[in-house]
């Protein structure tokens, strides 16, 4: 090869990417060279959380980088060595079997080309690397414990998973509840997102090797602007630093860059599919307060230390959407009645949306991606409207004097999927099972664009698990 020409170009540093990348180099030859474009900087040895620095020079309201229209959504991004690993908040539940199969278990949105069975392993990998603190027991299934002991919660979280066995558990979550060779147990200060003390898996900190490797050549500051494509295959990579264009040759291309910038670059490409940029979703969520009596709902070794997943499944999900709880300690959120102050539980009812084709991504101005968002499904909002009669058959039994429902939704759960969705065939998907592009055996899509529905669970742990296969789908 000469000093151009690669065995694997890929775009982005973030979990997509460095997951897909890590598999890889386990499995590919000594002689292998790859190329990694990021847009950001790096931050290694700029950030010292022990000194109370944090990451916020680097984090980025996506919409700076894209021109939206018919959205309030302030998606947070990190345009940075690790992207997104940088400014995430750490949770890390599975998706149920179900989220796999709405369609054939609900009859709603479709269902997706693998299965949770598909997953299994890979999940676990995952969790192993990232060193995920998780429950005993889990209502997803899962072989043996977690990597790290489970967070603890409040009197009222353990009366809560007294009432719902199995359903109410410790979140399972990147930020350590002990000490790990790289990271310190979690501090309990709250402020996730820019996590003070290094406790929470950062791909900079975490995932050394990746990038250290001899094969690997990283070039930052450096904005992927198309793939060259050429006979129906991706021939390499085309980017720019300031103001100069280079090529890169390549076998294997894998974008990793985000659900907006995965198909932007794939349109600039050259790349037509119907569904391309078309279905942008993410979760729609409300907050709830909930007054108690007696009992405290405030104390817990880490921000979101316990889920409930008793709204999650079942039938109600042929009418409407499931929903995730999040129980939220927030040192801001303390009862104002005097001497009972944690006598208050915070909660965040994070339900799924559907794919719809009024929100996509286009081609816009000036070098920027379109976004176009603001429908919410029917499917979603009537989640949302039972969302306080929910509550109060959850809380059953329970010493609560009042739960009240925030009318309005939060402004963004951060979670950004379905813009090159996943499908068996080029007519349902835009990739592959195997995150390949339809048609072109060498290009792939990486991340939860790739997603055909979505869930009231976090994407990060699936997003990485599918990288992890497709790495060994296209290596084998």
């Amino acid at each position: 090869m000469d000093d151009t020409s690669y065995s694997l170009i890929v775009v982005g540093t973030g979990f997509a990417s460095t997951f897909f990348l890590h598999r890889f180099l386990e499995r590919a030859p000594e002689s292998a060279r790859v190329l990694v474009l990021e847009r950001g900087e790096d931050t290694r040895g700029k950030v010292d959380p022990a000194a109370g620095q944090s990451l916020n020079r680097w984090l980025s309201t996506l919409p700076e980088l894209f021109s939206a229209t018919g959205t309030k959504t302030t998606w947070v991004s990190n345009v940075a060595f690790g992207g997104g690993s940088n400014c995430w908040m750490g949770q890390t539940p599975r998706f149920m079997p179900s989220d796999f199969r709405m369609r054939s278990e609900y009859g709603v949105g479709v269902d997706w080309p693998i299965g949770y069975d598909d997953l299994a392993d890979y999940y676990e990998e995952v969790e192993a690397l990232m060193k995920i603190s998780g429950p005993e027991t889990t209502p997803f299934p899962r072989r043996g414990p977690y990597p790290l002991p489970p967070h603890t919660g409040s009197a009222m979280d353990a009366l809560l998973a007294r009432k719902h066995p199995r359903l109410h558990v410790p979140a399972p979550t990147a930020r350590a509840s002990v000490r790990t060779p790289t990271r310190p147990a979690c501090c309990g200060a709250r402020s996730c997102r820019t996590c003070p003390v290094g406790a929470k898996f950062m791909i900079p900190a975490d995932m050394p090797h990746v990038y250290g490797d001899a094969r690997v050549t990283l070039k930052l500051r450096t904005e992927a602007v198309a793939v060259e494509i050429e006979g129906g295959r991706a021939t390499g990579a085309r980017f720019r630093v300031g103001e100069r264009e280079s090529v890169a040759k390549g076998e294997i291309v894998a974008l990793g860059a985000h659900a907006i910038f995965n198909p932007y670059i794939l349109m600039r490409s050259g790349v037509s599919h119907h569904l391309l940029g078309a279905g942008l979703s993410e979760q729609h969520s409300v907050t709830a307060t909930v007054l108690l009596r007696g009992v405290d709902g405030f104390a817990g070794s880490t921000l979101i230390p316990y889920l409930g997943y008793m709204l999650y499944d079942g039938p109600h999900r042929a009418q409407r959407a499931g929903c995730l709880i999040e129980s939220l300690k927030t040192y801001r959120n303390f009862r104002r009645t005097p001497g009972r102050r944690t006598e208050k539980l915070d909660l965040v009812l994070i339900y799924e949306d559907l794919p719809d084709t009024r929100n996509y991504v286009g081609l816009g101005a000036a070098g920027k991606p379109s976004v176009h968002h603001g429908a919410v499904s029917d499917y979603a909002r009537l989640g949302v409207a039972h969302a306080r009669a929910d509550l109060l058959r959850v809380l059953d039994g329970l010493p609560v004097e009042s739960v009240e429902v925030s009318p309005a939704p939060r402004r963004t759960d951060f979670h950004v999927l379905g813009t090159h969705r996943m499908g068996r065939t080029a007519g349902e998907g835009v990739v592959a099972p195997d995150l390949r592009i339809h048609g072109f055996p060498n290009l792939l899509a990486l991340g939860s664009g790739s997603f055909p529905t979505g869930s009231p669970a976090n994407p990060t742990l699936t997003l990485s698990a599918l990288s992890l296969r497709a790495a060994d789908k296209v290596l084998s």
